[in-house]
């Protein structure tokens, strides 16, 4: 079966140009924003806490993986499906899906107020150091809806005084991609820019699918997408060694096809949906002050909405909204929120976290022409954590959380 994934074809310039660096020194662009970094320090991988798995830039590059859901399952365990009638990407990890293992962008939660949903398939992997996924055992501080897991995108920081990155390439089903990424980096701070751009005219299905009334076979229907990613990074390094504090933007902006049922249930009927406008903003703060020789306080800070339009159309054709079951309904949405976490050594074995978390979510919807409603709910989390090291390969993690919703 012909796969619905970015399989490469034809011509494909994937490359990036540094200057007044080395090739060896672009590698070494790919430094993780240590302020998005949430998991326990490990004596062996610094980035990881034992339980997690890691997959970095470079392998989903390798790999031809091009959003964030395609390479979350190039760890173990975790597999990928669509869910809802709205056809999203999602990841599931060891059964767990995105509702018990939130997506969080540099330790920020990043779902849809409406139900604890986003789509995976709309973020890009361009600017992305590592992704961090936390499977069954998640840190007390990650906050609420942690009880599978988590999956964190840690992003880049440029390493290098003046870097810039490009790629390009086409891919099976009229598929096109560019990006490109530039970065200064000064002895008191970086700032970075990005853009990428993801467009794809269909995916095919299996050469073995009998035809149906609503699908015929070859060019998948509705199957199209396009993406277009902007993001933006400031940050102030003082003299201290660690003490970093970053201001960021992130804009996805999306369209896409939803498929009609393609089955043979006479019970099912088929939609024909497509979602015209799919934005989602996100402003936000990360902060990472030392203190003393183990002590540490990250605050985080931010500000998201999200607008979506999707219509239901009377037929295929995708052209005309007269029956009753067709309308065009309105997302609006935003969240506010921050959090601030500290730690410290006690002594050389334990290791001391502690979190405290709060996030308003107000999710606005409406059909054309008719009234909206307003949903709204708050959230509290407090966390502390213990992390004693028993040997220097085996570590004992103790920790209790408390969270609470309005």
């Amino acid at each position: 079966m012909k796969s619905e994934g970015f399989r490469m074809m034809g011509l494909v310039l994937a490359g990036g140009l540094m200057l007044g660096a080395s090739a060896r020194a672009q590698e070494e662009t790919k430094a993780a924003v240590s302020l998005g970094e949430v998991l326990v320090v490990g004596a062996e991988d610094p980035e990881s806490d034992g339980t997690a798995a890691r997959v970095t830039g470079d392998e989903a590059d390798r790999a031809f993986r091009r959003t964030v859901a395609d390479a979350a399952v190039l760890a173990p365990g975790v597999t990928l499906t669509r869910i809802g009638g709205r056809n999203e990407q999602a990841a599931y990890v060891r059964g767990y899906d995105t509702r018990q293992v939130p997506l969080f962008i540099d330790g920020i939660p990043v779902y849809v107020p409406y139900d604890g949903n986003v789509d995976m398939g709309r973020f890009d992997v361009f600017d992305m150091a590592a992704l961090s996924i936390s499977k069954g055992y998640s840190p007390s501080v990650f906050g609420p809806n942690t009880l599978g897991g988590a999956i964190n995108v840690v992003s880049l920081r440029p390493t290098q005084p003046e870097e810039l990155a490009v790629r390009a390439g086409v891919f099976s089903g009229e598929g096109y991609e560019g990006a490109v990424r530039g970065g200064l980096r000064r002895e008191a701070g970086y700032a970075q820019v990005g853009v990428s751009w993801r467009e794809r005219d269909h995916f095919r299905v299996s050469d073995d699918f009998e035809a149906v009334p609503t699908e015929d076979g070859g060019r998948r229907e509705n199957s199209d997408s396009r993406d277009v990613q902007i993001s933006a990074k400031v940050a102030w390094t003082p003299g201290e060694e660690g003490d970093e504090f970053a201001v960021g933007f992130v804009r996805q902006d999306g369209e896409k096809g939803v498929p009609a049922y393609a089955g043979t249930d006479p019970d099912t009927m088929p939609r024909y949906w497509r979602y015209t406008e799919w934005v989602k903003n996100s402003l936000y703060f990360l902060g990472n002050k030392t203190i003393g020789e183990t002590g540490y306080v990250k605050p985080r800070l931010y500000y998201d909405t999200y607008e979506n339009t999707l219509k239901a159309f009377d037929d295929a054709t995708l052209s005309s909204q007269t029956k009753r079951s067709s309308w065009t309904s309105l997302y609006d949405d935003y969240s506010f929120g921050g959090s601030v976490e500290g730690g410290a050594a006690a002594g050389e074995r334990h290791q001391w976290r502690a979190a405290a978390h709060y996030k308003q979510d107000v999710h606005g919807e409406h059909n054309a022409g008719s009234p909206t409603s307003t949903f709204k709910d708050e959230t509290w989390a407090l966390g502390a954590e213990d992390r004693m090291a028993l040997t220097e390969r085996l570590s004992l993690a103790a920790g209790a959380s408390f969270e609470a919703r309005r």
